[in-house]
């Protein structure tokens, strides 16, 4: 089963965040396991976590994009991002 994590920096704020919120309604609806995480939460929606709760978690969020990028070139996986994640 085919599972998606959409990594973003804002929850629906300008283009990048309401397409987001676009392709997972998408997948979901063809019953694909799809997550949102985002660094800046703004919005009510409670499928969308965020992972800039603490200080521990922003720099485990830091270190976790950076494993997501290296992965890419390693795997078959079709990773997408918005670079901007990585700028605490």
């Amino acid at each position: 089963m085919l599972k998606v994590v959409h990594l973003n920096t804002y929850d629906g704020n300008g283009g990048a965040g309401r397409a987001c919120i676009r392709l997972n309604r998408a997948l979901l609806s063809q019953n694909i396991d799809s997550k949102i995480i985002v660094n800046y939460k703004f919005g009510k929606n409670p499928q969308i976590k965020t992972f800039n709760e603490n200080l521990i978690q922003k720099r485990y969020a830091l270190s976790l994009s950076r494993k997501v990028c290296r992965a890419v070139s390693s795997s078959r996986a079709l990773i997408l991002l918005e670079y901007g994640i990585v700028g605490f």
